[in-house]
């Protein structure tokens, strides 16, 4: 089954409750759900963070648009298994999924990102480049309070 972008007309709270209720209704469905005939899948294409933080990073693919190569072709999607990015280090992915599904799913939306460390920093910034007439539109600034925690760009440019 595929539903595209389910969140156009729904509430937040709607959103969240579909997400978790999509698979539970396909898998006890009672043609479909215990059939050796059909099996399932479920693809939802989404730019709602709502809706990806309700879903396991295993379960979650990135597109990620490639440029046009210079012989002129069209441009192309690169397909990123999200469960891949963050490394072996089961402690790393723990840190990195508790993060992300916790704040910051919008990250995977966004067209730039800006970290910054603390509460003032993160009210600050926005207020300043809004007061020099720049557009924070497609631009996210999520707090990265976790003290002694270096961000791997490694990790961050892998997800880009």
């Amino acid at each position: 089954m595929l539903v595209e972008e389910p969140e156009a007309h729904l509430h937040v709270q709607v959103q969240q409750v579909f997400i978790r209720k999509a698979y539970s209704v396909l898998r006890n469905h009672e043609k479909l759900g215990k059939s050796d005939a059909f099996s399932t899948q479920l693809v939802i294409s989404t730019h709602s963070s709502h809706i990806a933080r309700e879903e396991e990073f295993a379960n979650l693919r990135y597109f990620k648009r490639l440029p046009k190569d210079f012989e002129g072709k069209v441009a192309t999607s690169k397909v990123v298994n999200l469960s891949d990015v963050f490394g072996k280090d089961d402690a790393t992915k723990r840190f990195v999924t508790r993060y992300l599904q916790t704040t910051h799913c919008d990250l995977f939306f966004a067209d730039g990102v800006i970290l910054v460390e603390g509460s003032a920093e993160h009210m600050l910034l926005p207020h300043f480049i809004r007061n020099k007439q720049y557009e924070m539109m497609g631009i996210v600034c999520p707090q990265y309070a976790e003290k002694n925690i270096l961000i791997d760009y490694g990790v961050i440019e892998e997800a880009e």
